[in-house]
């Protein structure tokens, strides 16, 4: 029980290690896939519509999307 206590701070270290090292790898992958887009004045975009914007008896065939705007 005494050597497990004294492993408890080494395998803590490990654990931070391979925490920052999936956090690194998954930042990664994202960036890799990310396309950032800019938008001026004056573009034509879409507009996603919240749950609160739809009424909720036709929530099923009300339209996901409002725009161009």
């Amino acid at each position: 029980m005494a050597v497990d206590l004294d492993l408890i701070d080494e395998l803590r270290d490990e654990a931070r290690i391979h925490e920052e090292a999936c956090k690194l790898r998954a930042s990664r992958r994202y960036n890799t896939r990310f396309l950032p887009r800019f938008f001026r004045a004056g573009d034509l975009v879409w507009r996603l519509l919240g749950d609160a914007r739809r009424d909720s008896s036709e929530r099923k065939l009300a339209p996901n999307w409002d725009g161009p705007f």
